[in-house]
């Protein structure tokens, strides 16, 4: 049989027509009325055989499936359509999504406890979690939805004349659409989200945000949602259709507030700030593992601060720095890199910061850690501090002079780590009388070979910061690095020194980035993921300047001496010059 819109659904409705007849669900369904409903045919069919859908909704049902199909088809042959078009169609395909939604929570929710035992079902959730392959997170909460979407429409009551409306009151139209008025003084009968429920059916709500409000709902004391569940079914209704899942949280927050306006002062535990913790784990290999839990407010410091420093560097286009004469260089660019704009040839390379969110958040927490060992703040006499001892030949990486010891963590050091830390730490010279635990010291020298900050300054007016493209750390978080490593035998000299931020004082350490110094002027190699040819480059600040003053010597002319005879104009002196010729 096909149901046409000349026929009715369902026999004997008075006068026929092509409208849907709502029917009132049996007793003991999840969107049913509490109160008994007829009985008689359903008693009897647990006993009846079990016979293929028919009627009306097995015709829909395969309508719709054949237009679903025909999507499907459609949707292969996107190649003629625009951007536009396909954004207009994701959207209706959505309503569409949400529309079959609808019809699936109806039929969770027509089920009785009799239908689940002939079903062979021990609940709802087992129901869906047997027939329609979703895991019992999902059967859950969507027979909590069915549950609420297709409850009764429940009246609006009347305002009471000695109490202020809690939430956004109804118009007379959506009154009359709700129902009868419960008079005036009687309080909200229905808990459900039945007009939010007409809403999901239609399409204008999506599935999540149809979800969003029923755990909103759900979320107010049992009182409130008795009294004033019916008005807020029917501003949500209002609300929620066209918002994005973003604002309709705002939306449902703001409601939420208003109906329970003690609400976030019934949320807050006082002894909550005792919870507070923060655990470290460090690993045989030195690493360290960071697991803590905040109060609200220092919680919001540290992530402000973490947003702050976690910041991507920008992306920068460094030159190529001329490497004419230099021994076992070869500048040939590479196929497909000597075109412009491809990071090759006389365009530069583009250096971005290809950090994950993750990483930019680890360098921010070692950053506040190191202005944290930089302060001023000391105990017990002494800033923060990490102790390292080690050996002159550990420094150096001599095998089998075996590894430094961290006093800090308890773990050894790797010849690696050692260097990088050397590069900015205090070096103490301890003369031992012998090996072992008797061992006295006997001297103990001075510090040595640290930049003096006069020499940061210098350093820091030639480089403009971090020599590192594209890196804009201020001037308190630089490193001076030598170039030529100390423990090699280099000099602390502002010639054979750069400043580098932290992060990019360990890249650099590791090998990752390279640094050399040509003529006074710091070049980089990038790592080949970078720069594939990996030639040296200029930091643009560097740049700038360098490649002003080349241009300026090309233009500089040779001195030539005017003859009084060869009919030129002399110059004449400007009687405000100071210039003594």
């Amino acid at each position: 049989m096909t149901w046409t819109g000349t026929e009715t659904p369902h026999e004997g409705a008075e006068g026929g027509g092509s409208s849907w007849q709502a029917e009132p669900l049996a007793s003991g369904a999840l969107g049913a009325d509490p109160t008994p409903g007829p009985s008689g045919a359903g008693s009897l069919l647990p006993d009846l055989p079990p016979v293929p859908l028919t009627g009306p909704l097995a015709d829909a049902l395969s309508a719709a499936r054949e237009a679903a199909d025909d999507a499907v088809r459609a949707a292969q042959h996107l190649a003629s359509t625009g951007p536009h078009q396909r954004v207009q169609a994701l959207q209706a395909t959505a309503r569409l999504r949400h529309v079959a939604d609808s019809v699936l929570l109806a039929l969770t929710a027509s089920f009785t406890p009799e239908d689940l035992t002939a079903a062979g079902a021990t609940s709802p959730t087992d129901l869906l979690l047997t027939h329609t392959g979703a895991d019992p997170r999902r059967a859950a909460g969507e027979v909590h939805l069915a549950k609420a979407l297709t409850a009764p429409v429940a009246p609006l009551s009347e305002p009471r004349g000695d109490q202020t409306e809690p939430a956004d009151p109804a118009d007379p139209a959506d009154r009359a659409a709700g129902g009868a008025p419960a008079g005036p003084g009687v309080p909200l009968g229905g808990e459900g989200l039945g007009r939010v429920g007409e809403q999901h059916a239609s399409g204008a709500i999506s599935t999540d945000i149809a979800s969003l409000a029923r755990r909103t709902v759900e979320s107010l004391p049992r009182r409130i949602q008795r009294a004033f569940g019916a008005e807020a079914d029917a501003v949500l209704a209002e609300r929620l259709p066209g918002l994005t899942h973003a604002e309709a949280v705002i939306a449902c927050t703001v409601l939420a507030h208003a109906l329970d306006p003690d609400r976030a002062d019934r949320g807050f535990d006082p002894d909550d700030v005792d919870k507070r913790y923060l655990t470290v784990t460090v690993h045989e290999d030195g690493s360290v593992d960071v697991r803590g839990h905040l109060d609200a407010i220092t919680g919001a410091e540290f992530k402000a601060a973490i947003d702050h420093l976690a910041k991507p560097d920008p992306t920068a286009r460094a030159p190529l720095a001329d490497t004419d004469g230099a021994p076992g260089r070869d500048d040939e660019p590479l196929p497909g890199l000597g075109e412009p704009g491809t990071g090759g040839g006389g365009s530069g390379v583009r250096v971005r910061d290809e950090r994950t969110a993750g990483q930019r958040r680890a360098d921010a927490l070692a950053q506040l850690t190191r202005l944290g060992r930089t302060s001023d703040e000391t105990r017990g006499g002494e800033p923060p501090r990490i102790i390292v001892t080690a050996t002159s030949d550990q420094l150096t990486g001599v095998p089998g002079a075996g590894l430094a010891t961290c006093e800090t963590t308890r773990r050894p050091l790797t010849t690696t780590p050692l260097q990088h830390l050397a590069c900015t730490a205090l070096l103490h010279t301890v003369t031992l009388s012998c090996q072992g635990p008797q061992a006295a010291a006997l001297a103990l020298g001075r510090t040595v070979r640290l930049f003096s900050p006069a020499q940061r300054r210098a350093m820091l007016a030639r480089d403009g910061g971090c020599v590192i493209p594209g890196c804009t750390a201020p001037p308190g978080w630089l490193e001076a690095h030598h170039v030529h490593d100390w423990a090699e035998g280099g000099p602390t000299d502002v010639d054979l020194g750069v400043l580098l931020c932290g992060r990019h004082h360990l890249l650099v350490t590791l090998g990752i980035w390279a640094v050399q110094m040509v003529d006074g002027v710091p070049q980089v190699r990038p790592p080949a993921t970078v720069d594939p040819q990996q030639r040296w480059l200029l930091n643009p600040r560097r740049a700038v300047a360098h490649s002003t003053a080349r241009r300026a010597r090309q233009l500089a002319l040779p001195d030539h001496h005017l003859d009084p005879d060869d009919g030129a104009v002399p110059d004449i002196p400007s009687p405000r010059s100071t210039c003594a010729c």
